[in-house]
């Protein structure tokens, strides 16, 4: 069982909101003058899987069109420096509430960190008011898998023609283990010099024999991407795919 070689984990800048952060209801619509808006739910649910924190943040979209994109989690720590930069896919309905995890890794166990979320179009305008909310990652058992060895050969990774939203690549998983599995797909994107310029995660459970494809959070991905699935607890659990990427 192998484990995955670290990656560095390139941190984005977030540009400047084009909704005001302030309420974050969607009553509050007419008041923040922002018909484009989405709002985030202040109370985000957070578990720890393994070496993951993994945290759902629920989205209220009462705009009469659906909604496609990215949720970012900004983590700051107690100095205000920048310690975590991750996102998570966002498929909304028309006037529905959606959510989107967000896998986040690295953070110190019992440490207090300050993470703003926000959405992200997929064309890259903000749509939301932005929600801090204090953080503190606590030690997670990670998810019985019933005995199943893990080894590359547990996830069978596949080419997908469609993508689930559209302007973000995606990734096909499929269970050939006889157990259900907890794992994190990862998309490594590389520019022309072979520089990683980012790192999209993905939270996946699969039975046994399930497929399943997702999306990957990375807007107009452009460039060579490095994609594979380990375990909850970093164990290797797929072949490392290469693909390009112009979207």
């Amino acid at each position: 069982m192998n484990r995955p070689y670290p990656v560095a984990v390139a941190v984005l800048l977030a540009s400047v909101l084009a909704c005001p952060a302030s309420a974050s209801s969607a009553s509050a619509q007419a008041i923040l003058g922002c018909t484009t808006c989405v709002y985030l739910e202040p109370s985000p649910i957070i578990t720890q899987l393994g070496d993951y924190t993994a945290v759902q943040v629920a989205v209220q979209n009462p705009l009469g069109s659906g909604v496609e994109g990215v949720v970012f989690a900004i983590v700051h720590d107690s100095r205000g420096q920048t310690v975590a930069n991750s996102t998570g896919a966002l498929n909304v309905a028309p006037s529905s509430n959606g959510t989107a995890t967000i896998l986040i890794f690295g953070l110190a166990l019992g440490t207090t960190y300050a993470a703003t979320f926000y959405v992200v179009s997929v064309s890259g305008v903000n749509i939301s008011p932005s929600e801090t909310v204090n953080l503190i990652p606590a030690q997670g058992s990670s998810p019985a898998n019933e005995g199943a060895p893990l080894g590359t050969d547990t996830f069978a990774l596949g080419v997908t023609s469609s993508c689930p939203i559209i302007g973000m690549p995606c990734e096909t998983y499929t269970n050939a283990s006889n157990s259900t599995i907890y794992g994190v797909a990862y998309l490594v994107l590389h520019n022309s010099l072979a520089q990683t310029v980012d790192i999209s995660t993905a939270l996946i459970v699969l039975s046994s024999g399930q497929e399943l494809t997702v999306s990957m959070p990375i807007v107009g991905a452009n460039g060579t991407a490095s994609e594979f699935a380990v375990s909850v607890d970093q164990f290797a659990i797929s072949t490392t795919a290469v693909a390009n990427f112009q979207l």
